[in-house]
């Protein structure tokens, strides 16, 4: 096994090197999302899988207030984690098509498990 310690903005493998690519709650903490998105999908090979299980921001306009409130809170006590994140969004604007989606709560966060090609 190789395992190496990297920014998910600038990760340290070639493009197209893996057949799957699996993120668990790492996306709500990046500094830039959109280039972290843009990295997976340079080492995934054509027709791999990418999969995360992320906090997501809630769908209701209520519950994402709140979320917006606490995420300051939630940056300095959880590591940088970002609960009001727009995660889904931000995987479909990175030209990842979203297959199956599952919704669920941990820890009393909103978190999605999700698979896509």
């Amino acid at each position: 096994m190789d395992l190496r310690a990297a920014p998910a903005e600038e990760l340290p493998f070639d493009g197209a090197s893996f057949d799957t690519v699996m993120v668990t709650l790492t996306l709500c903490t990046v500094d830039d999302l959109a280039r972290s998105l843009a990295e997976t999908r340079r080492v995934l090979r054509p027709g791999g899988e990418f999969r995360f299980w992320e906090h997501v921001r809630p769908d209701g306009r209520r519950s994402g207030r709140l979320y917006d409130l606490l995420t300051p809170l939630s940056i300095r006590l959880a590591g940088g984690c970002r609960p009001n994140r727009r995660t889904l969004e931000a995987v479909a604007a990175a030209g990842f098509e979203i297959r199956s989606l599952r919704r669920f709560k941990s820890g009393g966060y909103p978190r999605a498990a999700i698979g896509l090609p």
